[in-house]
């Protein structure tokens, strides 16, 4: 009997198995589903999609350099999308651009919306030149065999940034103590739990507890974040998994909550940018030069410390939409320029008024003007400074890439990542990096709308992005492209029942879209003339390398990508982006120089010891790094150091008169405060003793950052202005660069 089960199991698994390949062949045989005729124009399908506000949209971007018409190519961009990666709505706006780019520049190759019965991009390589798929999809399009003129949406080894522990685990290691110059103070767990207790115990020890740590969770949408005392922290940092087993914690990073952010108007917010890492071995990075600014509830005394995080997925948008990143510099130059104004003529009528007096050159209407130059000198650096943080956490991925490209035979240079950074800003107006979202949300968000679909839409979300941060500034609501306010002026919050549909996030999207698809089209028509030029010249190089000179260095594909760097960069430039290859390359030359102190003994490692830090926000200083120029990139990024003014009245503040019963009071008080941290510290012994063996566990060595002489290659032809490598001497010139 038992015989006879298993033979009609196996007898309907079969069955099933033959009806799948039966419908796998007929659709081979057919054309996709869903997917338009070759070279066909797609816009009454992305007219169907298209949110109700749409058009106006397009028009109000035509003179951004991101939605600059594409020139027809002979041979279009095919594109096939795998839209059951992604939630609803996510690839609108790329369905939108490819109609508007014109059947001679990109077309839809196919789309497939169903996982089981549906072939998917990377079983189609035959019929489109950009594969848009989920992480999963890449890895199985790796596997095949791809040629060079194909585009895969995902650079495998990018966990090593978009992860939250993974970020401060490759900055901390590619940087050592300058990365407390690019992030705030972070502690890994439940492996650096023993030093994030040590440090909170200082800092308790020292006078400065009390300050608050953010306690974050491997999830996305804003889910797992909060803010929370110091015990708190404690507690919770090792705290069990909720239905996970022995040993397993819920939180995975521990960072320090940036205290002195700068306030406008009560409200926190953060910037996202959008950056897009190509290849890996050379690698290629651009910026777009655009962004929003989110904004979080207003601050009210007594209000809990969870409403200090920013959400993008519960914040209330109809009482404060976004503003573009244009509008932000507007408005605080607009700041700057009228405290300039008001401390002149503060300083005009103080020199009025003394002018029989005495008036040395430290009085405070010179002093009030010299800071408001240095707020003006802040606003302008913020932008160089938001690239130099893009930059560096890139480059501190670029090792974890490159293995894990290594290891994927069908990875080729033409493949990129698509990643939405989020930084907090101080009251310096200095950016500080939080975190790196891999496969942000490119769904519309209408602001303000009651509509279920409308608000549906933008609730649902790539399950890729973070879409949380801690900051504390503000701004009301103010709509429009980044070419800025008017003035400076705060804008006006649309009213609770407005449906605002032009809002500054939709149109960054929608023009970063734009500029994305127009950079991978302008890759096609240039790959495609050349496809056979790198081979010819390496033929020649090689043949006079057998006549005794150097052999060349690169081989075909690496060749093909160097040679179209410099019009691959100078069309990113046009529709928008900043190239950040050259910066970035230049932060992988100062890890390798902090490394190699390292070994050398002149530089600490840094990894959860007790550093130079503010005493604000946990930041390190770049000191450790070498002080040579290729370290510039961080030292910009580092916060000043503490002047005398400062350590003067923090020794006078400590030192202030007390009397008898208020030492009294204040020594039970800092005891009490110690004896709730050694408290908090000894919990995890009671709650998940696995994991706090486990975080006493020496942590695993760190791989080395080594700077490979490819990369010094890279550098120095990038520094000589990227001259064309069009003939065999140019390059055994470029080969020759390395030491």
């Amino acid at each position: 009997m038992g015989l006879s089960r298993s033979a009609a199991l196996a007898h309907l698994l079969a069955c099933c198995l033959a009806s799948l390949i039966a419908v796998q062949a007929i659709a081979s045989t057919l054309p996709a589903a869903d997917a338009p005729q070759q070279h066909q124009p797609v816009a009454h399908a992305a007219a169907a999609e298209r949110a109700p506000g749409a058009a106006a949209h397009s028009a109000s971007n035509a003179s951004s350099p991101g939605s600059q018409p594409l020139s027809p190519a002979a041979t279009p961009l095919r594109l096939w999308i795998d839209d059951f990666f992604f939630a609803e709505g996510e690839t609108t706006l790329l369905k939108e651009a490819i109609a508007e780019a014109g059947v001679g520049t990109a077309v839809l190759a196919g789309v497939t919306r169903n996982r089981v019965l549906q072939l998917k991009s990377y079983q189609q390589t035959g019929k489109a030149d950009v594969l848009w798929t989920g992480r999963l999809g890449c890895y199985e399009a790796f596997k095949r065999r791809l040629n060079a003129s194909h585009a895969v949406s995902c650079v495998p080894g990018t966990q090593a940034v978009s992860d939250k522990a993974g970020l401060a685990a490759s900055l901390e290691a590619a940087y050592g103590p300058a990365a407390g110059g690019i992030v705030p103070r972070s502690f890994r767990l439940p492996q650096q739990y023993t030093a994030l207790a040590a440090h909170i115990k200082q800092e308790q020890r020292s006078g400065r507890s009390g300050g608050l740590w953010v306690l974050k969770e491997d999830a996305h949408r804003g889910k797992g974040v909060g803010v929370v005392s110091p015990p708190a922290a404690l507690l919770g940092a090792l705290q069990r998994a909720p239905g996970g087993r022995a040993g397993s914690v819920r939180h995975v990073l521990a960072q320090r909550f940036l205290e002195n952010q700068l306030l406008i108007d009560g409200r926190p917010f953060y910037i996202r940018l959008w950056a897009v890492l190509m290849g890996a071995d050379p690698a290629r990075a651009y910026l777009f030069d655009g962004g929003v600014v989110v904004f979080g509830q207003r601050q009210r005394a007594g209000q809990s410390h969870d409403a200090l995080i920013v959400n993008l997925w519960t914040q209330d948008r109809s009482a404060a939409a976004p503003w573009s990143l244009g509008q932000l510099e507007a408005h605080l130059a607009a700041a700057a320029a009228a405290t300039a104004k008001q401390d002149g003529n503060s300083a005009d009528s103080s020199r009025e008024g003394s002018r029989e007096g005495s008036s040395g050159p430290g009085s405070g209407s010179d002093a009030r003007s010299s800071g408001s130059g240095a707020e003006a000198d802040a606003v302008r650096r913020l932008r160089p400074r938001l690239h130099a943080g893009v930059a560096a956490s890139l480059a501190s991925a670029l090792p974890s890439v490159r293995r894990s490209a290594a290891a994927l035979p069908g990875f080729q240079g033409g493949s990129f990542e698509v990643l939405g950074v989020d930084f907090l800003v101080d009251a310096s107006l200095r950016p500080w990096l939080v975190e790196v979202n891999f496969l942000p949300s490119m769904a519309r968000k209408l602001v303000g709308c009651n509509a279920t679909s409308a608000t549906a839409a933008g609730a649902r979300s790539s399950s890729g992005d973070a879409g949380s941060s801690t900051g504390a500034s503000s701004g009301s609501a103010s709509d429009g492209d980044s070419g800025g306010s008017s003035g400076g002026s705060s804008g006006t919050a649309p009213s609770a029942g407005a449906c605002q549909q032009d809002n500054p996030f939709d149109v960054q999207k929608e023009r970063f879209v734009r500029s994305l698809l127009g950079l991978l089209a302008q890759r096609h028509r240039q790959l495609a003339p050349a496809q056979r030029q790198p081979e010819q010249l390496l033929q020649a190089a090689s043949a006079a390398a057998a006549e005794g000179e150097a052999a060349p260095c690169l081989d075909a594909g690496q060749l093909r990508q160097v040679a179209a760097l410099p019009g691959e960069q100078a069309a990113a430039e046009a529709l928008g982006f900043v190239p950040l290859t050259e910066l970035m390359y230049r932060c992988l030359e100062c890890a390798a120089s902090w490394q190699q102190q390292q070994q050398q003994g002149q530089v600490g490692a840094g990894s959860g010891d007790e550093s130079p830090r503010s005493e604000q926000d946990g930041a390190g200083s770049s000191s450790g790094v070498g002080g040579g120029s290729e370290c510039a990139v961080l030292a910009e990024l580092a916060p000043p150091p503490e002047g005398p003014a400062q350590a003067q009245q923090q020794r006078q503040q400590c030192s202030a008169p007390t009397g008898r019963v208020e030492r009294l009071r204040a020594r039970l008080r800092r005891w009490r405060e110690r004896l709730f941290l050694e408290g908090a510290a000894l919990a995890p012994w009671v709650l998940n003793p696995k994991a706090r063996w486990q975080a006493m566990a020496s942590p695993p060595p760190t791989q080395p950052f080594p700077l490979l002489p490819a990369d010094q290659r890279m550098l120095a032809w990038l520094r000589r202005g990227s001259p064309p490598l069009d003939s065999p001497q140019a390059v055994q010139g470029f080969c020759a660069a390395a030491p």
